[in-house]
């Protein structure tokens, strides 16, 4: 549902912000997110609000943290979010500090413009720094500036967990720190697979489980009749969120019927990247249905549908299109085929200066020809991947799968294909990333 989001992105907030218009089904939405926010902060003994949210409502929960410092809500709150990946509970408190740091200093200008004090500064801590620093350096930061919020909210929103029961482990600890009540924070966990069960069962007293029952897939077309206007773009997304919502019920005769209004909408006005767009979803509906062959025709007519097209929009389609071909092949158990398709990627990746797409295209086609028993060529693609891997930003090599394409080489090498360049791999391994890379990498993961 990732792509009717972003297509509708825009418009939520431009319904948010109809004041005229308050029963619109995304305000609805938006004020039942406020109301259950206002109950948890009146809560004394709360300290942490956990979502319970499908990947609908987990956009939502993310529009809905976005649009805080925004003029769309009364909340008199300060919410701050942090991205950063939890590889462990010995880095991570570092990173979320480090972060507060560098975000104060990115409005520092800003604050000296209103006349407001920007004499903060971070505490000292330990180091590595524990949960119990964090909530010292959160402190001093609220008190700061405690006539500007009622409560400091910390948002938790790791672009990926490295390891689940590290992540109980950490906010367990958070919430045995003595964290004052106007200090908050906000997580959101997967209603389908959660991974915080236990932090919920064990800190009762702190924790509250939430779930917010949007109810976002049904809602969508609602949401897209509540914008206003006419004409084909407004027909495209009507008949596009049609064609996700007929998906994610299972109803692929359904999704193939609203992409044809799309496409053709799409076709006529020539707007390559949205026939691509629409292709790509009625593709994703014929995976969930187990459908291969049709998968790879939608994806394939998605890539062709941006061919030749000089547009921003349908130059950034070019890799993920190519992309989801070549996983479709996997799943399809052609590997030699999908290992030439992420190798083609890989090239137009580095061609768009696409770095974290042109490694993970390597490391993919690197890892096609192991699973066809390909292993010279495997290795060739998963150094190609390594060299690439070199030139991204030491911040961004943590939050890549630079670390898998490790993984593989010294996978190879134990298996005998350049068995004597072993130690040489471990050692840029840790050059490029400390000396614990491999705690970076997930359990049964390639």
């Amino acid at each position: 549902m990732e792509q009717t989001w972003v297509l509708l992105c825009d418009d939520l907030k431009e319904v948010l912000r109809m004041t005229n218009a308050p029963a619109n089904p995304i305000q609805q939405r938006f004020e039942k997110l406020e109301g259950l926010w206002a109950t948890f902060t009146e809560d004394p003994d709360a300290r942490l609000l956990r979502w319970l949210a499908d990947d609908d409502s987990n956009q939502m929960l993310q529009l809905f943290a976005d649009l805080q410092n925004e003029d769309v809500t009364e909340i008199p709150d300060l919410f701050v979010q942090f991205k950063a990946v939890f590889e462990s509970s010995e880095t991570y408190t570092d990173t979320l500090i480090e972060s507060l740091i560098a975000q104060f200093e990115e409005i520092r200008p800003a604050l000296a413009q209103e006349d407001i004090s920007v004499a903060w500064v971070a505490p000292k801590m330990s180091k590595p720094a524990a949960p119990k620093d964090l909530v010292n350096v959160l402190t001093s930061f609220f008190r700061s500036y405690e006539s500007l919020m009622e409560h400091l909210v910390i948002v938790l929103f790791p672009a990926f967990v490295a390891d689940a029961v590290a992540w109980n482990d950490w906010l367990t600890k958070l919430m045995m720190a003595g964290i004052p009540g106007e200090i908050r924070f906000m997580v959101v966990d997967s209603i389908g697979s959660p991974q915080l069960s236990q932090l919920a069962k064990t800190q009762a007293k702190t924790v509250r489980s939430v779930d917010p029952q949007l109810g976002m897939p049904t809602a969508y077309e609602e949401i897209v009749a509540a914008v206003p206007g006419s004409g084909p773009g407004h027909d495209f997304r009507t008949s596009f969120v049609a064609l996700t919502n007929a998906a994610g019920q299972g109803n692929v005769a359904l999704a193939q019927e609203a992409a044809g209004r799309a496409i053709a909408i799409a076709k006529e006005q020539q707007w390559h990247y949205l026939v691509s767009t629409a292709q790509m979803a009625l593709g994703a509906a014929f995976f969930a249905a187990g459908k291969l062959a049709e998968t790879l025709q939608c994806y394939r007519a998605a890539n062709q549908a941006i061919a030749g097209s000089d547009d921003v929009a349908s130059r950034k389609l070019d890799v993920p299109t190519r992309m989801a071909e070549g996983s479709a092949l996997i799943a399809a158990e052609q590997y030699e085929e999908a290992a030439t398709v992420f190798q083609n990627a890989a090239v137009v990746a580095a061609k768009q200066s696409e770095t974290a797409s042109e490694l993970e295209c390597w490391r993919m086609a690197g890892w096609c020809h192991e699973t066809a028993d390909q292993p010279e060529q495997s290795w060739k693609c998963a150094e190609k991947a390594l060299a690439v891997g070199r030139a991204l930003p030491p911040a961004d090599r943590a939050t890549s799968t630079l670390p898998y394409v490790g993984q593989m080489l010294l996978r190879l090498a134990d298996a005998g294909t350049n068995r004597n360049r072993r130690s040489e791999v471990d050692d840029q391994m840790v050059q490029l990333m400390g000396e614990n890379w491999e705690e970076s990498l997930v359990k049964g993961a390639t």
